[in-house]
């Protein structure tokens, strides 16, 4: 029962051929896999009831918080089996109501999930974890609105650790675009602090940093669900001015991650005032620029249009009169994000 499976988790050896608690573990990813294969009736009851018990026996919060107790086969075992849970939660409606109520009931769970997303030797365990709890739309809401998930993600985007910033976007990725209409309201309500936090990722030293969060950024507003935080984004002048300086960037694949980003801009047919001024004053210089960017494969089509659609409006703008020309290489905007040719 649901007690034995607890004190096989806290008594396993990694020496021993089939611990109790991993063919637990087997058994319950067999069973909550996507395979559309018949079983039977007793099966899936078993095994429902086996959950509901783990559940009532609070064994996944319990787990949680001696994590950092258990060995490394055990903390993916311990892993496995709540990444199961919720599974089970998303696929069997009997048990929907329970896994979502366990875990919003128990607001530790995500507390404790998102300090060991900071921690190099857990984030990959709780990093899948809390990934697995996205599977529920109630979840997203909860990790967002309630334990600052997507804040707390940002910040651990730039750890020093390479495995707790890569997971950690990966995290951030799943929380954003799993369930999109819940995030879109999340980022309408909580605009300005989230991409002055999230903005600071652009700025960051560190190509890797950038880049992924470049990546992160081009997909979300490019989702319909995330029209109107789009729409948002293009009408501040600052951002803008960041993906400016990003064009200027020595790296070619922060350019082209930065141009996917400026051409949102561009295309805007309702700029607002500041926008419309810093992009017609700085149109021949855009235009010098983009065209520098990295050489495009023959197969890159939809890229070959977006560069001429941006090309296009561009010299469409009507730029102030200038006795003199400035270089491709800089377009008055200083690197953290100042103010580009006014």
């Amino acid at each position: 029962d649901a007690a034995d499976v607890a004190t096989a988790f806290a008594e396993e050896k990694a020496e021993a051929p089939e611990p109790p608690a991993q063919a637990v573990v087997a058994g319950a990813d067999e069973f909550t896999s996507g395979e559309q294969r018949p079983r039977p009736m007793h099966a899936c009851e078993a095994w429902q009831e086996l959950f509901a018990g783990i559940l009532a026996a609070d064994l996944p919060s319990r787990l949680l918080a001696h994590l950092g107790a258990l060995h490394f086969e055990a903390r993916k075992d311990a892993m496995r089996l709540f990444a199961a849970l919720l599974r089970c939660g998303a696929s069997a409606a009997t048990l929907r109501d329970s896994v979502v109520g366990y875990v919003r009931g128990r607001p530790e769970i995500a507390r404790m999930l998102l300090e060991g997303c900071g921690q190099p030797e857990a984030a990959l365990i709780c990093g899948q974890m809390l990934r697995a709890c996205t599977r529920h739309e109630e979840l997203v809401t909860l990790l967002l609105e309630e334990a600052h998930a997507g804040m707390v993600l940002i910040m651990l985007a730039r750890h020093p650790s390479f495995d707790v910033a890569s997971d950690a976007f990966e995290s951030l990725h799943g929380l954003l675009l799993t369930h999109k209409a819940v995030a879109a309201a999340y980022l309408e309500s909580n605009f300005e602090e989230f991409f002055e936090a999230f903005n600071d990722l652009l700025k960051a030293d560190d190509y890797v940093t950038r880049r992924q969060a470049l990546r992160l950024l081009g997909e979300l507003l490019l989702q319909g669900e995330f029209v109107r935080v789009m729409l948002g984004y293009v009408a501040n002048d600052n951002f803008l001015r960041i993906h400016m300086n990003l064009l200027l960037d020595r790296s070619p694949n922060i350019q082209l991650g930065a141009f996917h980003v400026f051409k949102i801009f561009a295309a805007n047919p309702r700029k607002p005032p500041r926008v419309q001024k810093i992009l017609s004053r700085n149109a021949e210089r855009l235009c010098r620029r983009i065209e520098l960017l990295p050489p495009l494969r023959v197969e890159d089509e939809d890229l070959y249009q977006d560069v001429s659609a941006v090309l296009d409006a561009l010299r469409a703008l009507t730029p102030r009169p200038s006795s003199e020309s400035s270089p491709a290489s800089s377009f008055g905007c200083s690197p953290d994000g100042g103010s580009a040719t006014p």
